[in-house]
């Protein structure tokens, strides 16, 4: 006679096997990982966003595994979306905790009044990327904040903004276009001085970029034709030595 147990998450009733405690059509929806994750919805007290746990299941992508997703409720503006299951785990263990705010909304100057003190911002938001530095929009203030948002999709990475066409516009007082470039005098990506940044197009950064290359070329030529010079004098005094 087959002896039976009750699934651990559904409370059907399956076979009693070794090491099997989820029934079948929870170990498909919920995958491998079906333990780790709540069965009630839980809702978000700063931020209102609601994270329906009871809607999780297997979302098959372009990956090769199957995506654990769940339904999340952007708080501020009531957008539901997909996010795995592990970003949540991830961002509340190595942050702290978990917003439920949508892209959107995660630099809202009103919706980030609820969350206070961002302590997951590191080296005061700046980070770097290709030499330059970038700033987290959420460390900008709100009338700097509503200058630049139409510069967000055009010159940011998410919720960073590189800090030289930052100071740029706030100089001019207006956001920068799509064709303006900024570029740095001496050439230090880094040095975001507003004396050390100039405003120019994509016409005219490629020409200074083209002839800071000529330049720089010609004087390694000339360091390399130096450096064989000593190359054969030294040959020539060994040879006579």
């Amino acid at each position: 006679m087959k002896r039976h147990t009750e699934c651990y998450r559904c409370g059907q009733k399956i076979e009693r096997k070794k090491f099997v405690k989820y029934c079948q059509k929870c170990r498909e929806t919920y995958g491998q990982y079906v333990h780790h994750w709540p069965t009630e919805d839980e809702k978000i007290e700063k931020t209102d966003s609601l994270i329906i746990w009871t809607k999780i299941k297997l979302y098959h992508n372009l990956r090769k595994n199957p995506l654990t997703g769940v339904p999340v409720i952007c708080g501020n503006c009531g957008l539901e979306r997909i996010v795995p299951c592990s970003n949540v785990r991830l961002s509340r263990q190595k942050y702290g905790r978990f917003t439920g705010y949508c892209q959107r909304c995660i630099g809202n100057p009103v919706a980030r009044q609820k969350l206070g003190h961002m302590p997951f911002l590191k080296k005061n938001g700046r980070s770097s990327s290709g030499g330059y530095i970038f700033v987290n929009i959420r460390t900008i203030p709100q009338e700097d904040l509503e200058l630049i948002r139409p510069m967000l999709n055009k010159a940011g990475r998410g919720n960073y903004i590189a800090e030289h066409r930052l100071v740029v516009a706030k100089r001019i007082g207006r956001p920068l276009g799509e064709h303006e470039r900024v570029h740095h005098l001496n050439g230090i990506k880094t040095d975001n001085r507003d004396s050390n940044l100039m405003l120019t197009n994509v016409i005219e950064h490629n020409h200074i970029e083209t002839r800071i290359y000529l330049e720089l070329k010609r004087e390694l030529d000339k360091a390399k034709e130096t450096i064989k010079g000593l190359h054969r004098k030294l040959r020539e005094k060994h040879g006579q030595a």
